[in-house]
């Protein structure tokens, strides 16, 4: 018992000499010093970490976005912050913890590390940053030292590191380095000075520092009427250089365009950009989501996207925050940088799917801050909006005596269509008639019964009114003021195109509408689909946005809504949902560049598509088509001989006869 017990002493004493040598020597060898990220994928390995998703050395190139946020660990002559806002599950930690260790080797000192409470950072000392340091020859022999380790600080001959929770005042030890994880979670503490800011101070006495905060954004820009609280990391990162991951276009134009960032066109936060196709269903179609690069229209397929990220960059909205002694960085991304399958595009489809029109708040935040990797916005306009959208309610509807033409807009939806009926006075007034949501296109009489034997059971048993169902072309075929709309437009949408054109062709006063904005004509047919219309939406965009802002004149050329009580908050939301673009500092306030930054705005884009089928119907109509054929916007000459004939099939003199009304 006794030899055993001299052999183990014996044999702790030689490593523990041992790992002074390595210490010692580790000290004595000349480092040369690379980059943090360069250094990070020779050395950072996760043979150890039972929780990492590749038990191998990191490859950056699966995540080349972190390349940057690491790279500022090499603060060597400035006092910098660093702020970093990114989704769960992205590799965010890793931004801090391989700049961390980078510094353990090249630039030691005392640091201190925050968590949101003791208990998680006792688990990430020791299911991350504890194996890492074990895969690192230098810092595993000291960690072998006695003493060196404990639950809260690590010790080693050139330098501390402390950790602790927020629930408990920040160490009153200066520290040349400090790092705040998770922000957004820390326990707000009753003392006078927020922790962050005990923080700050702790760096006051060095000539060189940094703070670095890493987060995934929880709640909102501001605290709002919903209960959402402000993210301390949003506003942190409001005072950086604002940089914002994005993904570069692989279409060969789009890259060659002048330019300081050629290419670089998508947002990784920007999921609007992400387009899908649903079944019969309304259930995603598996492989069939594209990110469409928003300048030259491109749709790339997911196999491109690692190309896309490899090649992507960041755009500092401030720049000149990168610059001088105190420079704050910023970093932020979102899933469409990650090559990860947990973000696989039709995973990201879906959640859009669920998130983009509904009102469950929680769905919302969630889709904002763990998708999008911004701060939640709410969907609705603000009162300066809601006043002047409904300063152009009506009083009263038009006399039927007054009225030129009807017309059906329509915006095609992953569920169904919301349109718009609007009528075109003599003074070239446009009156909104009707507007409302539509499930089905068409249905056969034995559909429409079973649908609405559904409605009749459900209606009994909640003890409500049966409401019939309503397809589009029931509201194509309706009389609006006694007349029936003469032309309608719908959206072919990215998802329903097919079904929506099998429906256009069956109705001869009916087109499908598209976005263009590289013609030079404001509107023209396609080439090779002659029911289908390509206007430059940009443009109608400003019409519209003028005569809803600017246009105050009601007597002529006005832009009319129903009654105040029939209009809903809903359709005010949407209506509203274009905004100056914030990001654009010379051009955004001008109305061709408003933006709607992901906020639905489909009743916006029914009324936008109303002005397309006006100036179609104008340019087209022949004379006997209008009503009272004297709106001065038709261009009716008062003494003309009667309009020449069109070319297109179903618009000539004697149009109307074609049409099967009853």
């Amino acid at each position: 018992m006794e030899s055993i017990s001299r052999g183990l002493y014996q044999e702790s004493v030689h490593r523990i000499i041992d790992s002074r040598i390595r210490v010692v020597a580790g000290s004595l060898s000349v480092k040369h010093k690379v980059s943090p990220s360069a250094w990070a994928e020779e050395n950072v390995d996760f043979k150890h970490v039972v929780s990492a998703r590749i038990r191998s050395k990191l490859d950056l190139n699966l995540t080349p976005y972190l390349r940057a946020p690491i790279d500022a660990w090499d603060f060597a002559g400035t006092r910098r912050e660093v702020t970093v806002c990114a989704p769960e599950q992205t590799g965010k930690t890793l931004a801090w913890v391989c700049g961390l260790l980078w510094t353990f080797i090249f630039q030691q000192c005392l640091s201190l590390v925050c968590y949101e409470s003791d208990d998680k950072a006792a688990e990430i000392n020791t299911d991350k940053f504890k194996p890492l340091m074990e895969a690192i020859p230098e810092l595993a022999a000291e960690l072998a030292v006695p003493k060196a380790v404990r639950a809260d600080r690590y010790k080693f001959s050139q330098l501390t590191s402390f950790f602790q929770g927020s629930g408990r005042r920040i160490t009153s030890k200066s520290a040349k380095i400090n790092v705040a994880d998770e922000l957004d979670d820390w326990i707000d503490h009753a003392a006078t000075v927020d922790n962050l800011e005990d923080m700050r101070k702790r760096t006051r006495s060095f000539a060189e520092s940094i703070l670095y905060k890493v987060c995934t954004i929880k709640g909102s820009d501001r605290d709002s009427a919903t209960g959402t609280k402000a993210s301390k990391i949003w506003q942190e990162f409001k005072s950086s250089s604002m940089g914002f991951w994005y993904l570069k276009c692989q279409n060969p134009k789009c890259s060659s365009l002048q330019g300081e960032h050629p290419g670089l066109t998508m947002r990784s936060a920007d999921i609007h950009n992400l387009q899908f196709d649903l079944d019969a269903e309304k259930r995603l179609i598996s492989g069939t989501a594209r990110l469409v690069c928003p300048t030259c229209g491109f749709e790339h397929p997911e196999k491109m996207k690692r190309a896309m990220n490899l090649h992507g960059g960041y755009i500092h909205r401030h720049p000149e925050r990168l610059q001088g002694k105190s420079p704050h960085y910023g970093f932020q991304w979102g899933v469409l940088a990650s090559q990860f399958e947990a973000f696989a595009w039709d995973k990201v489809a879906a959640m859009q799917l669920k998130a983009g029109h509904t009102g469950d708040l929680k769905k919302q935040i969630l889709f904002d801050n763990s998708w999008r990797g911004l701060p939640f916005k709410e969907r609705k306009a603000n009162s300066q909006q809601v006043d002047a959208i409904r300063s152009h309610c009506a009083t009263k509807l038009p006399a039927s005596d007054t009225i030129e033409a009807v017309f059906l807009s329509a915006d095609t939806q992953d569920y169904g269509w919301k349109w718009e009926i609007r009528a075109l006075d003599i003074n070239c007034n446009r009156w909104q008639l009707a507007y409302g949501f539509c499930e089905f296109l068409e249905l056969t009489a034995e559909e429409r019964d079973k649908h609405n034997s559904r409605r009749k059971l459900a209606a009994e048993h909640e003890g409500g009114e049966i409401v019939p169902v309503e397809t589009l072309e029931d509201v194509l075929y309706k009389e609006y003021l006694g007349i029936q709309p003469i032309l309608g437009i719908i959206d072919e949408g990215g998802h329903r195109g097919y079904e929506v054109r099998n429906f256009v062709a069956k109705h001869r006063r009916l087109y499908t509408y598209k976005g263009d904005s590289r013609g030079s004509q404001k509107f023209c047919l396609s080439k090779n689909y002659p029911k289908l219309i390509l206007a430059r939406k940009k443009e109608y965009q400003a019409h519209l946005l003028h005569y809803i802002y600017t246009q105050n004149n009601r007597d002529n050329f006005y832009w009319y809504l129903l009654p105040e009580q029939e209009v809903s908050q809903e359709y005010v939301r949407e209506l509203s949902a274009m905004r100056p673009d914030s990001s654009n500092k010379k051009e955004g306030h001008m109305y061709e560049n408003y933006v709607h930054n992901s906020r639905v705005h489909d009743y916006f884009d029914t009324s936008k598509m109303y002005l397309v089928i006006e100036d179609f119907a104008i340019a087209y109509l022949a004379k006997s088509c209008w009503q009272q054929k004297k709106a001065e916007c038709l261009n009716i000459p008062k003494s003309s001989p009667k309009k020449a004939e069109t070319t297109l099939t179903p618009i000539k003199s004697n149009w109307m006869k074609g049409f099967s009304l009853g």
